[in-house]
């Protein structure tokens, strides 16, 4: 006798697979986390810009390139600092002013309580970066960077810390577009249930029995 399959069909377990909902989309980051990413981000791009300026002045100055880098690392490599080349007191120093530099800007997300005009929020963005200036002349550097002061010059110094600042005033829109790309899709609405009625159903062989 042969036998013929036919399809299984349990209608409790259809009916509760189709009435499934989707997953639960993930919540949004809260606005504090936003903050301080947006002040990450606009903080090691402050500092690369203010790298990058170092790097030209000591150009236009015929000095060797990695300089101001190297100063920064002063405490920690000493005398090789003076080497021309790039090398691992230039990736210290590098290191250092980035970190600080995102630092600086995680600092400044977290006071951006309540995101102000643009003109107060420029004003609070030079003084962030003009407070990390003075912090340094007073301080830091004497800590970190005990060379620096001598060997680099103020113009210098101030310009980096101005493009610093224009950096971190730029702080709105990258909050805004961070809020933008982690938001979570629209909600896909759930399938509707399939009746048992409209699946079809293999019928029986009129050869069995």
């Amino acid at each position: 006798m042969p036998l013929v399959s036919a399809p299984l069909y349990f209608p409790e377990a259809s009916a509760s697979i189709g009435c499934m909902a989707p997953d639960t989309p993930a919540e949004p980051p809260s606005p504090l986390v936003l903050r301080v990413l947006a002040g990450l981000e606009v903080g090691v791009f402050g500092g690369l810009l203010m790298l990058a300026w170092f790097v030209l002045d000591a150009w236009l100055r015929h000095e060797f390139l990695w300089k101001v880098p190297n100063l920064i690392a002063s405490s920690v490599y000493g005398p090789l600092i003076f080497r021309r080349a790039f090398g691992l007191p230039t990736l210290a120093g590098i290191a250092i002013h980035t970190i600080s530099a995102g630092l600086i800007g995680m600092l400044f997300g977290l006071a951006m309580i309540r995101l102000p005009g643009p003109a107060r929020r420029t004003v609070y963005a030079f003084g962030a970066s003009f407070g990390w200036y003075w912090l340094g002349r007073t301080w830091l550097w004497n800590v970190i960077s005990p060379l620096l002061p001598y060997y680099a010059t103020t113009a210098s110094l101030v310009m980096g810390h101005l493009l610093y600042a224009v950096s971190l005033a730029t702080f709105a829109s990258r909050f805004h577009r961070l809020s933008r790309a982690l938001a979570p899709p629209p909600p896909v609405p759930a399938a509707d249930a399939v009746p048992a009625s409209a699946i079809p159903v293999a019928p029986a062989d009129p050869s069995e029995p």
